[in-house]
């Protein structure tokens, strides 16, 4: 494993990092008691009967929303609730498809093709076999091992939009910003909850002055805006009595547990005790912050928004499906951001060795300036 960022910091800044460490790990360690574990055979996503229930009423022709309107009276949900319904895109495309079945198989090939693109595109750079090996292992746990474990996965969001998040963060590193921001926008028309990843995907751009793409991602939030406007008013018209924008109830103040809870939604951590899964966590995050290159940047900065909001917002633990994958990366470069925080390599002389590394600083997401 090559040098990660961290050799080039202060030894302040070093310190710092290990502080935040220590007091973030003993943080989560602290909440495991109260915490369930996963027993093996439960669901690891929930609300699938209603999902299937309501593709199922599109494919055989309804309308989306009378659909979903009749779909959440069927199963028991609250219909003045605006979080139960849900955008219509996956409900529309999955209706398109001759057989619904379908979709678990290009599913399953999506998310196959997204680890394995992430191994050569983003580890194999900076990991030799065994790393990779061991990427290739742990990112099969997520959207894939799901699919396989619970088949219906496919009918819920979520498993979409980590395959998408995967993708767009490859096109990204392989200099590709067109096809990296497209399927960050197909993720967006799936689930609002990928707003995070596209707005640090819009930061960065501004940070490299890529106007066009800049633009490009302000046109998107416009659309999107317009889009949640006119879903928000579909919903109206068939619950005039909808719950406001339904946030208060999401909201709980400051609650690291959430972030815990839905760091695990991978199959080879999930069976892991919650002690494993504050480990997983701390150590996933170090591990993404000193990644060299700006990819680094890109997956630290997606890893660590979604753990901030999941503190303050009552997050389902599917969600974790929108970072957990990035932890799974993180963890290849965890030992040698360790052994940089605390020993970094240093020259004869003395200073910090600047060591070539096949992931420079500068690399991974094409031209600074457009």
């Amino acid at each position: 494993m090559t040098n990660t960022r961290y050799v080039c910091r202060s030894r302040g800044y070093r310190l710092a990092v290990v502080i935040w460490a220590i007091f973030f790990l003993v943080s989560l360690l602290k909440l495991t008691p109260h915490v369930a574990t996963w027993e093996v055979g439960i669901q690891g996503t929930p609300d699938l009967e209603l999902y299937r229930d309501l593709v199922s009423r599109v494919h055989d022709g309804s309308g989306y929303y009378d659909a979903a309107d009749q779909a959440l009276h069927a199963n028991g949900f609250e219909t003045n609730s605006p979080f139960n319904w849900r955008l219509p895109a996956y409900a529309v495309l999955l209706g398109q498809l001759e057989t619904v079945e379908l979709a678990r198989w290009l599913l399953l090939a999506l998310a196959l093709a997204s680890v394995i693109l992430v191994v050569r595109t983003i580890v194999a750079p900076v990991a030799g076999s065994f790393g990779q090996l061991l990427a290739l292992l742990l990112l099969l746990g997520g959207t894939f091992g799901w699919v396989v474990y619970e088949p219906d996965a496919f009918f819920a969001t979520e498993p979409w939009c980590e395959v998408l998040l995967l993708l767009s963060i490859c096109a990204y590193a392989s200099g590709r910003w067109q096809w990296g921001m497209a399927a960050a926008v197909a993720g967006l028309a799936l689930r609002e909850l990928m707003l995070p990843y596209c707005v640090v995907a819009f930061l960065i751009a501004l940070k490299h002055r890529r106007r066009n793409e800049a633009i490009a991602w302000l046109v998107v939030f416009t659309l999107f805006a317009i889009g949640i406007y006119l879903h928000t008013q579909a919903v109206y018209r068939r619950v005039p009595q909808l719950n406001g924008l339904g946030t208060r109830q999401w909201l709980v103040g400051f609650d690291i547990r959430y972030s815990l809870l839905s760091s695990s939604m991978n199959l080879v951590v999930r069976p892991l005790p919650p002690t494993g899964w504050a480990i997983v966590l701390t150590l996933g995050l170090i591990g993404l912050g000193g990644w060299r290159g700006d990819i680094g940047h890109r997956m630290f900065a997606t890893a660590a928004v979604y753990v901030a909001a999941f503190c303050v917002v009552e997050a389902r633990t599917y969600w974790g499906q929108f970072f957990a994958p990035l932890l799974m990366i993180g963890l290849i470069n965890a030992p040698a951001s360790l052994r940089d925080l605390v020993w970094p390599t240093r020259s004869p002389s003395g200073t910090i060795a600047s060591t070539p590394n096949r992931n420079p600083d500068h690399a991974g997401d094409g031209p600074p300036a457009q």
